[in-house]
C-alpha cells in the first residue's frame, strides 16, 4: 500500500511541526512538566522492520522526555505498543519520559496505564472532544477577519477537535484560512506542516491527494495574485493616467453642458459617460453650438 507520508518527508515536516509545537502546546494542552527545551531524535534500533513513528518527543528541561502520541483509535494493544516505545527510549538514553496521548476518537472510558509483575505503566491521556472546535473555528475566522493574528495552536488542532465536520473537512479550511494571513514563507509552511502532521493519522491516501492538490492550487493563486499586483503596478501607472485625463475632460463637458441645458436626461448621461477621449474633444469644440439635449445626438451616437 502506497504510504501518505515518506520517511523523509515524514521526518522534515516533523521538525517544521515541532517548532511550532515547541513554545506553547504545555499550556495549550494543561500538560504539567519541566520546560520544552529541545526537539528529541527518535531514532532507535530496527527490532522491527515496521516500527512505527512516534509522534513527538521532546527533552525537557529538567533532562526527562516527554512523548506525544496523537490516536483516533486508542486499544490495549496500542498502550502496549507505547509502552514498548518508551522502553527501548529508557534503555537507548537513560532518562526517565512522560507519555500524554491526545486522543480524539468518541471512546471516553480509556485505559491509562497497566499493571504487570514488576512494571507499573502510568499514561496521560487528553480528549480533544472537549474542545469545541466548530466554536474555535468562528472565533478565529472573526479574528483573521478583523485583522488580528489567530492562535496558531487553536488552528493547528482544530482539525481533531469535536466537530460538525470531517478531519478532511477541517483541514482544508484550516489551511485556506491560513493562506489568507501575511506569513512569510517559512512560517506558513511550518504551520501547514504542523496541521499535516496532527491530522496524518486521521486520513486516508486519497484524502491527503485531494488536500494537496489543493494547497497546490492556493499556492497557485497566490504567485498569480502577487504577479497580478506586480503588473497592475506597472500598468496602473500608465492607464491611471490615461483614465484620469478621460475623466477629466468628462467632468468639465458635463459641468459646462449643465450650465447650457437644463436637468440633462439620465440616458443622457449615461452616454456622455461611456465616450472616449475623441469624442468628448468633439463635444468640448461645439459646445456653444449645443443649446438642448438633442443637439448632443450627432456626438452621441457616432
Amino acid at each position: 500500500m502506497q504510504k501518505k507520508v515518506t520517511d523523509k518527508n515524514y521526518d522534515l515536516i516533523f521538525k517544521l511541526a515541532a517548532g511550532v509545537f515547541k513554545g506553547r502546546i504545555l499550556e495549550f494542552l494543561g500538560i504539567k512538566c519541566a520546560q520544552i527545551e529541545r526537539i528529541f531524535p527518535t531514532e532507535l534500533p530496527k527490532i522491527e522492520a515496521n516500527t512505527m513513528h512516534t509522534d513527538f518527543m521532546f527533552e525537557l528541561k529538567d533532562s526527562s522526555l516527554l512523548h506525544l502520541e496523537f490516536q483516533s483509535d486508542f486499544t490495549q494493544e496500542t498502550l502496549y505498543r507505547i509502552f514498548m516505545y518508551d522502553a527501548r527510549m529508557i534503555m537507548q538514553h537513560k532518562k526517565p519520559v512522560k507519555t500524554v496521548v491526545i486522543y480524539s476518537g468518541k471512546n471516553e472510558q480509556l485505559e491509562q496505564g497497566f499493571e504487570m509483575g514488576a512494571i507499573n505503566y502510568r499514561i496521560e491521556i487528553i480528549h480533544m472532544k472537549q474542545y469545541d472546535g466548530d466554536i474555535i473555528y468562528e472565533q478565529e475566522v472573526q479574528k483573521i477577519n478583523s485583522g488580528q493574528q489567530p492562535d496558531w495552536l487553536n488552528l493547528i488542532f482544530l482539525p481533531i477537535m469535536k466537530s460538525t465536520k470531517t478531519v478532511k473537512e477541517r483541514t482544508k479550511e484550516v489551511i485556506k484560512l491560513c493562506s489568507r494571513i501575511k506569513l512569510k514563507k517559512s512560517h506558513y509552511e511550518a504551520i501547514v506542516s504542523a496541521v499535516l502532521v496532527l491530522a496524518d493519522k486521521f486520513l486516508n491516501l486519497n484524502d491527503y491527494e485531494e488536500i494537496w492538490e489543493e494547497i497546490s492550487m492556493l499556492n497557485v493563486i497566490k504567485f498569480a495574485e502577487k504577479k497580478g499586483i506586480e503588473k497592475g503596478i506597472e500598468k496602473g501607472i500608465e492607464k491611471g493616467i490615461e483614465k484620469g485625463i478621460e475623466k477629466g475632460i468628462e467632468q468639465v463637458i458635463m459641468m459646462q453642458l449643465e450650465q447650457r441645458i437644463k436637468n440633462i436626461p439620465s440616458d443622457y448621461r449615461q452616454k456622455i459617460e461611456r465616450l472616449g477621449e475623441e469624442q468628448l474633444k468633439k463635444i468640448a469644440l461645439n459646445i456653444f453650438n449645443i443649446e438642448k439635449a438633442e443637439d448632443l445626438d450627432p456626438y452621441l451616437n457616432n
